[in-house]
């Protein structure tokens, strides 16, 4: 059975494609827009594959990862997507394992789908 992905992206279009991305490599994905929203699909679920967006703000990244520590949730993996290289933030999430990685969006989602 493939693993539970949640993805939160406040972006609509970028988690519309997502969603349809996995859906036909076989995953369960639940959507998330925001963070309070992500964290109610975590507290109801374990052992999600957590996959969100930093932009275009990463404070709703920040809020998800302070949950995680804070509630001791440490049973999902987690990964942040960027549109560059890892910054401060990034680094620390993953310098203590708070994320496992972060992973660099090649395609600029906008001009992708204009």
């Amino acid at each position: 059975m493939m693993p539970q992905v949640l993805v939160m992206a406040a972006d609509d279009r970028l988690r519309d494609l997502l969603f349809e991305f996995l859906m036909e490599e076989g995953y369960q994905v639940n959507l998330a827009e925001h963070c309070k929203q992500a964290i109610e699909v975590m507290e109801r679920e374990h052992g999600l594959l957590v996959v969100f967006d930093l932009l275009p703000s990463g404070s709703e990244g920040e809020n998800l990862i302070r949950w995680l520590k804070d509630s001791q949730r440490f049973d999902h993996q987690v990964v942040a997507l960027r549109e560059g290289p890892p910054l401060g933030p990034e680094r620390r999430w993953l310098a203590t394992g708070a994320i496992k990685a972060v992973v660099h969006k090649t395609v600029n989602i906008d001009r992708l789908l204009s």
